[in-house]
């Protein structure tokens, strides 16, 4: 959009209907789908994500105004299919004593499709740059994706709809357990703000602290995502390590020190070498806190019940989208009052250390 002509604020209007899309729609889908079988929703989302991207590419190139609008809505909605039905299908096909493996290879699918992103765009813009603009790569990736279909029909079709059948009562609010919904959401919800309120932004602490262009950022951006994916894959291992107790606590705390770490090299900057030490920490800072996240979706999971996990499912992706709108709203105010980075990494590190130690609560429950 940018090399269109397309400014910040207007690209800020149209991602805020992707967002929009996403709020209203999870809670209802996810009541929706308790009992239901989900593979069609599978397939729903790979049929209709490409064809909405292309006319959202169509609608970009030829400023239509009002279909940018309507595709950036419908592509919420279409990827919600996919990303809210992933756990629970997860949850109902994974034995038992498998759970955290099987949200690992879930999560760890989105980080290799950034990596294979990436590298495509990164390799086909350089080789051939006169046809392979940026819009000609979104095309060809968008088209690429279809070869998902041919995964997606290997699933065997006999589908486990797990102890839970789909009533009329599971659209009554009265029957999900919202005392527990929320003590298991309420750690996510606080992590979920405060990388709403650095992740988004790094770029631009990079660019300020250390004068770091776009392209050197996106370099050191694509070796995180390579990490990332590397990380989550030993989430089982360090799990069957440490145990639950030890694991999530530790490698989020070191997490959130590499975060307090960024923020006090703000004011050391003009020292040669602390750019390196921030990249360093930059890099491994996400891979550390998001080698927990599968073993706190599965403790989140196991807090809540299995009658609960469609709904909860869903409001992890309405607090995931609705964060980022909270956390772009508090970014803009503090940055407003010219705070520097090192106090908003502060309160983000704030945001996630209540979450710490609420993870410990919930470990400790489910374990009694």
């Amino acid at each position: 959009m940018g090399e269109l002509g397309y400014s910040n604020s207007e690209k800020a209007f149209y991602f805020v209907f992707r967002f929009t899309s996403v709020l209203f729609f999870s809670f209802p889908f996810g009541l929706w789908i308790k009992g239901k079988k989900l593979l069609p929703f599978f397939k729903v989302s790979i049929f209709t994500l490409p064809i909405i991207t292309l006319l959202m590419v169509y609608a970009i190139h030829e400023n239509i105004e009002w279909l940018i609008i309507l595709t950036f809505f419908l592509w919420g909605l279409s990827f919600s299919f996919s990303q809210i039905c992933k756990l629970p299908f997860v949850l109902r096909h994974c034995p038992k004593d498998q759970i955290t493996e099987g949200i690992t290879l879930s999560y760890s699918t989105w980080s290799f499709g950034n990596v294979l992103g990436g590298t495509l765009i990164f390799t086909l813009s350089n080789l051939f740059s006169t046809i392979f603009t940026s819009q000609n790569c979104i095309i060809f990736i968008t088209i690429f994706s279809y070869f998902s279909l041919y995964f997606l029909y290997k699933v065997n079709p006999n589908e486990k709809l797990g102890n839970l059948n789909y009533n009329n009562n599971n659209l009554k609010l009265k029957n999900y357990d919202w005392k527990l919904i929320f003590q298991g959401l309420f750690p996510t919800f606080l992590i979920a703000i405060g990388a709403g309120m650095s992740i988004p932004f790094m770029n631009i602490y990079f660019e300020q602290t250390f004068d770091m262009s776009f392209g050197n950022y996106a370099a050191v951006g694509f070796v995180t995502h390579c990490f990332v994916f590397l990380m989550i894959l030993q989430s089982p291992t360090v799990k069957n390590k440490f145990g639950y107790k030890k694991a999530i606590p530790i490698t989020q705390t070191l997490s959130v020190l590499s975060l307090i770490a960024l923020g006090v090299f703000e004011s050391y900057s003009s020292i040669p070498f602390i750019f390196y030490f921030a990249i360093f920490f930059f890099i491994i800072r996400q891979p550390l806190m998001n080698i927990a996240q599968p073993m706190t979706t599965d403790i989140v999971m196991k807090y809540v019940g299995e009658k609960n996990h469609e709904i909860v499912s869903a409001l992890f992706a309405l607090i995931w989208n609705g964060s980022f709108v909270i956390s772009g709203l508090l970014f803009a105010y503090l940055s407003a009052l010219n705070l520097p980075f090192m106090y908003i990494f502060a309160y983000t590190a704030i945001f996630y250390f209540i979450a710490i130690v609420w993870y410990i609560w919930l470990i400790r429950k489910i374990e009694k």
